[in-house]
């Protein structure tokens, strides 16, 4: 066994691509993600991975662009763009979640791939219907993965680092404890809401707040540039 180990190693280079790298990098994750990590859970050297990738950025854009094809459309049947942004963004969140970091590189990076470009034409199809500019409702769908990526970042963070956590809660306490219950009549219900935040309901409220100001706010663009909505197509 160990002299054939030591024959491949001898032998020819391991052949790798980009399917191979990004697929490597996925399993090592983003938080240990280094290019002399790749070459190494790859068998390969590091100048090797320069060949096919510029460097570890290019290589985050690329895990997003990978991961970005597993976010699921809704079904056709969905009709409205409210409920199909809702879904979009619950299941995108969800898949976020199940990759720690992924969500970093999406934070700055718009539709890059067949997938994405497939969930904003829905998306502008949709709110065509009601009225909506295209440009209103491609400033809709940015607003909403806005949303699941700070809300994905947010909860990663909480998990990653327990103990600054706790010390925020400590002092809100502490300023709590500081304040005169005279001031703050609802000294009581701010305590015990404060420690029984939830992200998942801090989350949908904020979909929810987001989704009511995108349809409140229909013709935003056009009054703000004075130029009709059907100039812009």
């Amino acid at each position: 066994m160990h002299d054939a180990s030591a024959r491949r190693a001898i032998g020819r280079p391991r052949s790798i691509d980009r399917d191979k790298i990004v697929a490597a990098a996925n399993e090592i994750g983003i938080d240990n993600l280094t290019m002399r990590a790749v070459a190494e859970h790859l068998g390969v050297t590091t100048q090797a991975l320069y060949n096919h990738i510029g460097g570890r950025r290019e290589l985050v854009a690329l895990m997003a662009n990978d991961y970005g094809e597993s976010f699921e459309m809704p079904p056709d049947s969905v009709d409205d763009w409210r409920e199909w942004l809702a879904r979009f963004a619950r299941s995108m969140r969800e898949k976020l979640a199940e990759r720690p970091g992924t969500a970093a590189s999406l934070a700055t990076r718009g539709p890059t791939t067949p997938a994405t470009l497939r969930f904003v034409d829905r998306v502008i199809t949709l709110m065509k219907v009601d009225g909506f500019d295209e440009r209103e409702a491609v400033l809709a769908y940015t607003a909403v993965v806005e949303h699941v990526v700070s809300s994905v970042q947010r909860d990663e963070a909480h998990r990653a680092d327990p103990a600054q956590d706790q010390a925020e809660s400590a002092l809100f306490y502490e300023a709590l404890a500081n304040s005169d219950p005279d001031d703050l009549h609802n000294l009581a219900f701010i305590a015990v809401g404060w420690n029984r935040r939830d992200a998942e309901e801090s989350f949908e409220y904020g979909l929810a707040c987001l989704l009511g100001g995108i349809e409140a706010q229909q013709g935003w663009l056009p009054r703000r540039t004075g130029i009709p909505a059907d100039a812009h197509a």
